[in-house]
Protein backbone atom coordinates (compact mmCIF):
# COMPACT_ATOMS: atom_id res chain seq x y z
CA UNK A 1 0.00 0.00 0.00
CA UNK A 2 1.17 3.51 -0.71
CA UNK A 3 2.58 5.40 2.22
CA UNK A 4 3.86 2.28 3.97
CA UNK A 5 7.41 0.99 4.16
CA UNK A 6 7.23 -2.78 4.38
CA UNK A 7 9.79 -5.54 4.62
CA UNK A 8 9.45 -9.26 3.89
CA UNK A 9 11.48 -11.80 5.84
CA UNK A 10 14.40 -9.40 6.21
CA UNK A 11 13.84 -8.59 9.88
CA UNK A 12 13.35 -11.18 12.61
CA UNK A 13 10.17 -10.97 14.66
CA UNK A 14 12.29 -10.33 17.78
CA UNK A 15 13.50 -7.11 16.18
CA UNK A 16 9.89 -6.14 15.40
CA UNK A 17 8.87 -6.84 19.00
CA UNK A 18 11.35 -4.22 20.23
CA UNK A 19 10.18 -1.50 17.83
CA UNK A 20 7.04 0.05 19.27
CA UNK A 21 6.30 1.98 16.06
CA UNK A 22 6.41 -1.12 13.82
CA UNK A 23 3.40 -3.27 12.96
CA UNK A 24 3.69 -6.90 11.93
CA UNK A 25 1.51 -9.10 9.74
CA UNK A 26 1.75 -12.85 10.23
CA UNK A 27 0.24 -14.63 7.23
CA UNK A 28 -1.21 -18.05 7.98
CA UNK A 29 -3.10 -20.84 6.23
CA UNK A 30 -6.35 -22.48 7.36
CA UNK A 31 -4.28 -25.05 9.23
CA UNK A 32 -0.85 -26.67 9.23
CA UNK A 33 -1.90 -29.40 6.78
CA UNK A 34 -3.00 -26.81 4.23
CA UNK A 35 0.35 -25.09 4.59
CA UNK A 36 2.26 -28.34 4.08
CA UNK A 37 0.12 -29.30 1.06
CA UNK A 38 1.12 -26.04 -0.60
CA UNK A 39 4.73 -26.22 0.49
CA UNK A 40 5.24 -29.71 -0.91
CA UNK A 41 4.57 -28.30 -4.38
CA UNK A 42 7.20 -25.57 -4.01
CA UNK A 43 9.86 -27.42 -2.00
CA UNK A 44 11.36 -29.39 -4.94
CA UNK A 45 12.49 -26.06 -6.41
CA UNK A 46 15.70 -26.34 -4.37
CA UNK A 47 16.50 -29.68 -6.04
CA UNK A 48 15.82 -28.18 -9.46
CA UNK A 49 18.34 -25.41 -8.79
CA UNK A 50 20.94 -28.06 -8.00
CA UNK A 51 20.34 -29.75 -11.36
CA UNK A 52 21.73 -28.96 -14.80
CA UNK A 53 21.52 -26.52 -16.44
CA UNK A 54 20.58 -24.22 -13.51
CA UNK A 55 23.55 -25.22 -11.34
CA UNK A 56 25.91 -23.80 -13.98
CA UNK A 57 24.40 -20.29 -13.79
CA UNK A 58 26.55 -17.86 -11.77
CA UNK A 59 23.44 -16.21 -10.28
CA UNK A 60 22.11 -19.55 -9.01
CA UNK A 61 25.51 -20.41 -7.55
CA UNK A 62 25.50 -17.11 -5.67
CA UNK A 63 21.93 -17.36 -4.37
CA UNK A 64 21.84 -21.10 -3.64
CA UNK A 65 22.99 -20.81 0.02
CA UNK A 66 20.17 -18.33 0.67
CA UNK A 67 17.62 -20.62 -0.99
CA UNK A 68 18.89 -23.60 1.01
CA UNK A 69 18.53 -21.64 4.24
CA UNK A 70 14.96 -20.61 3.37
CA UNK A 71 13.76 -23.90 1.87
CA UNK A 72 15.47 -26.38 4.15
CA UNK A 73 16.53 -24.76 7.42
CA UNK A 74 13.83 -22.19 8.12
CA UNK A 75 11.00 -24.60 7.35
CA UNK A 76 12.31 -27.42 9.54
CA UNK A 77 13.87 -25.69 12.53
CA UNK A 78 17.41 -26.24 11.19
CA UNK A 79 16.85 -29.86 10.20
CA UNK A 80 17.59 -29.54 6.47
CA UNK A 81 17.24 -33.26 5.71
CA UNK A 82 13.59 -33.08 6.84
CA UNK A 83 12.47 -30.43 4.35
CA UNK A 84 10.07 -32.88 2.67
CA UNK A 85 8.84 -34.46 5.91
CA UNK A 86 5.23 -33.47 6.63
CA UNK A 87 5.45 -33.88 10.40
CA UNK A 88 8.62 -31.78 10.67
CA UNK A 89 7.11 -29.08 8.48
CA UNK A 90 3.87 -28.92 10.48
CA UNK A 91 5.72 -28.81 13.78
CA UNK A 92 7.96 -25.95 12.65
CA UNK A 93 5.02 -24.05 11.18
CA UNK A 94 3.00 -24.22 14.40
CA UNK A 95 5.98 -23.42 16.61
CA UNK A 96 6.96 -20.39 14.55
CA UNK A 97 3.45 -18.94 14.52
CA UNK A 98 3.20 -19.44 18.27
CA UNK A 99 6.54 -17.69 18.89
CA UNK A 100 5.54 -14.71 16.78
CA UNK A 101 2.14 -14.37 18.45
CA UNK A 102 3.72 -14.52 21.90
CA UNK A 103 6.65 -12.28 21.04
CA UNK A 104 4.85 -9.34 19.42
CA UNK A 105 2.20 -7.39 21.36
CA UNK A 106 -1.31 -8.13 20.15
CA UNK A 107 -2.07 -4.51 19.25
CA UNK A 108 0.86 -4.48 16.80
CA UNK A 109 0.31 -7.91 15.25
CA UNK A 110 -2.23 -9.03 12.70
CA UNK A 111 -2.57 -12.77 12.17
CA UNK A 112 -3.92 -12.73 8.65
CA UNK A 113 -5.31 -15.31 6.24
CA UNK A 114 -5.53 -13.94 2.70
CA UNK A 115 -9.00 -15.48 2.40
CA UNK A 116 -10.16 -12.71 4.74
CA UNK A 117 -9.62 -10.13 2.02
CA UNK A 118 -9.15 -6.39 2.42
CA UNK A 119 -11.17 -5.65 5.56
CA UNK A 120 -8.95 -6.90 8.43
CA UNK A 121 -5.80 -5.74 6.66
CA UNK A 122 -7.11 -2.22 6.05
CA UNK A 123 -8.50 -1.92 9.56
CA UNK A 124 -5.16 -2.94 11.01
CA UNK A 125 -3.29 -0.37 8.91
CA UNK A 126 -6.02 2.24 9.45
CA UNK A 127 -6.66 2.85 5.77
CA UNK A 128 -9.89 2.70 3.74
CA UNK A 129 -10.83 -0.45 1.86
CA UNK A 130 -10.04 -0.02 -1.87
CA UNK A 131 -13.23 0.38 -3.87
CA UNK A 132 -13.71 -1.73 -6.96
CA UNK A 133 -10.33 -3.45 -6.56
CA UNK A 134 -10.44 -7.19 -5.83
CA UNK A 135 -7.97 -8.55 -3.32
CA UNK A 136 -4.83 -9.79 -5.19
CA UNK A 137 -4.90 -13.49 -5.93
CA UNK A 138 -2.04 -14.12 -8.32
CA UNK A 139 0.17 -17.01 -7.28
CA UNK A 140 -2.39 -19.81 -7.26
CA UNK A 141 -1.49 -23.43 -6.64
CA UNK A 142 -2.23 -24.30 -10.26
CA UNK A 143 0.17 -21.60 -11.42
CA UNK A 144 2.84 -22.82 -9.01
CA UNK A 145 2.46 -26.40 -10.23
CA UNK A 146 2.78 -25.15 -13.82
CA UNK A 147 5.97 -23.28 -12.98
CA UNK A 148 7.50 -26.32 -11.29
CA UNK A 149 6.63 -28.51 -14.30
CA UNK A 150 8.28 -25.99 -16.64
CA UNK A 151 11.49 -25.90 -14.58
CA UNK A 152 11.60 -29.69 -14.43
CA UNK A 153 11.18 -29.85 -18.20
CA UNK A 154 14.26 -27.64 -18.60
CA UNK A 155 16.31 -30.10 -16.54
CA UNK A 156 15.16 -32.93 -18.81
CA UNK A 157 15.52 -31.34 -22.26
CA UNK A 158 18.70 -29.28 -21.91
CA UNK A 159 20.82 -32.08 -23.51
CA UNK A 160 18.91 -31.43 -26.74
CA UNK A 161 20.80 -28.15 -27.05
CA UNK A 162 23.94 -30.25 -27.58
CA UNK A 163 22.38 -33.24 -29.32
CA UNK A 164 20.52 -31.44 -32.12
CA UNK A 165 23.58 -29.72 -33.72
CA UNK A 166 25.55 -32.96 -33.40
CA UNK A 167 22.74 -34.91 -35.05
CA UNK A 168 22.50 -32.41 -37.91
CA UNK A 169 26.26 -32.50 -38.53
CA UNK A 170 26.32 -36.31 -38.49
CA UNK A 171 23.32 -36.52 -40.80
CA UNK A 172 24.92 -34.20 -43.37
CA UNK A 173 28.12 -36.21 -43.31
CA UNK A 174 26.25 -39.47 -43.89
CA UNK A 175 24.24 -37.83 -46.68
CA UNK A 176 27.41 -36.73 -48.47
CA UNK A 177 28.85 -40.23 -48.10
CA UNK A 178 25.68 -41.77 -49.54
CA UNK A 179 25.91 -39.48 -52.60
CA UNK A 180 29.56 -40.41 -53.07
CA UNK A 181 30.82 -36.87 -52.61
CA UNK A 182 34.55 -36.74 -51.75
CA UNK A 183 35.36 -35.13 -48.44
CA UNK A 184 37.35 -31.97 -49.13
CA UNK A 185 39.89 -30.63 -46.74
CA UNK A 186 39.76 -26.94 -45.81
CA UNK A 187 42.77 -26.38 -48.13
CA UNK A 188 40.96 -28.07 -51.01
CA UNK A 189 37.91 -25.91 -50.46
CA UNK A 190 40.00 -22.73 -50.35
CA UNK A 191 41.87 -23.67 -53.50
CA UNK A 192 38.70 -24.54 -55.32
CA UNK A 193 37.09 -21.25 -54.41
CA UNK A 194 40.22 -19.34 -55.41
CA UNK A 195 40.52 -20.83 -58.97
CA UNK A 196 39.05 -18.43 -61.56
CA UNK A 197 36.44 -19.84 -63.95
CA UNK A 198 37.76 -20.99 -67.34
CA UNK A 199 36.45 -19.11 -70.37
CA UNK A 200 36.87 -19.58 -74.12
CA UNK A 201 38.36 -16.78 -76.20
CA UNK A 202 35.79 -14.82 -78.12
CA UNK A 203 36.71 -14.47 -81.84
CA UNK A 204 36.80 -10.93 -83.17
Amino acid sequence: MRGYNATFKTADYEWVAKKEDVKAILTVRDNADKYVDSWMVAAPFIDILRSAPFKWFPTVETLLPSFESEFQNATTGDKPDMYMDRDALKETYNEYNSRVQKGIPEERLLTFNVKQGWMPLCEFLDVPVPEGIPFPHVHTRAKLEGEMFFYRMLTWIWPLVLMIPLHVALSLRLYDKWLGRPKLSPLDKTTKRADPPRTLPIPL
